[in-house]
């Protein structure tokens, strides 16, 4: 189970500069990759700081009350170090999108944590209804984390990745210089 986050500017061109360069210069692309992982670690870090430590309360014996859900006990360490960044150079969507750049949450109990509370048939019976309160009252609604982080560093995400595109381009040039 994943959350994501998949949002910001379009860019043409660059999926495919991306697989040409893998087969050109497979240095100057794991360096883009960096690059475009650098960018967006704002949302990540931003989006790991918004994972609290006791999602729903805690217990009389201080263990979070995460209900009796044991297929993805509550973890913080686990919740934040799922929130990971992911370059995509999968085909376009039907819209003519790809999604270059994605933030996933790998860990079940913190893609829980962000989406609980949306409406769905999980969200039906008093068990159900209880414990997407709870997150509600400690974190707010459904999107806790992951959108939060996007929405608020989305400029900043922008300016980094056209600075990345920016350089690669450069770098490709200056390497082509050479060869020609």
């Amino acid at each position: 189970m994943s959350g994501q986050v998949v949002s910001g500017g379009r860019v043409r061109g660059l999926r495919e500069t991306m697989v040409e360069l893998r087969q050109v210069d497979p240095v100057l692309y794991k360096k883009a990759r960096t690059g475009m992982r650098k960018a967006v670690a704002p949302i990540v870090d931003d989006a790991r700081k918004r994972i609290p430590n006791v999602p729903t309360g805690t217990r009389s014996n201080g263990k979070a009350a995460w209900g009796a859900w044991s297929k993805a006990p509550w973890d913080q360490g686990a919740a934040r170090k799922g929130v990971a960044a992911k370059i995509s150079l999968k085909k376009e969507n039907k819209k003519g999108q790809i999604n270059l750049l994605v933030v996933v949450q790998k860990s079940a109990a913190g893609a829980v944590f962000d989406i609980a509370g949306k409406t769905g048939a999980h969200t039906k019976g008093a068990r159900g209804a209880a414990f997407n309160r709870a997150l509600s009252n400690r974190g707010g609604s459904a999107s806790r984390s992951m959108w939060p982080a996007a929405n608020s560093k989305m400029s900043e995400i922008d300016a980094a990745v056209k600075e990345t595109i920016r350089l690669m381009e450069h770098d490709l040039n200056q390497a082509l210089k050479r060869v020609y």
